[in-house]
């Protein structure tokens, strides 16, 4: 989703934002997903307001891999069968 749009509209260059995310959670031995929402906060200040519709609205433009729509109904059918 970051790089889907997200990162693009708040006027941000993608390698620059994962380079500045990475170097963050390694600086503070935090945890990566952790350091890419904070980056991703604090870069959408002064763009737009980070809110649970704003992210939601970006989700929903993400593309999917292939066959993720079908994997949760795949595996637990192969679950069952083992």
């Amino acid at each position: 989703m970051q790089a889907q749009g997200f990162i693009q509209d708040i006027g941000y260059d993608v390698n620059n934002f994962w380079e500045e995310s990475n170097a963050l959670a390694t600086a503070n031995d935090m945890d990566t997903n952790l350091a890419y929402m904070y980056k991703m906060v604090e870069k959408s200040q002064g763009n737009f307001r980070l809110d649970k519709k704003i992210l939601a609205d970006y989700g929903a433009k993400v593309e999917l891999f292939p066959g993720v729509k079908t994997w949760f109904k795949r595996i637990r059918d192969y679950g069952q069968k083992t």
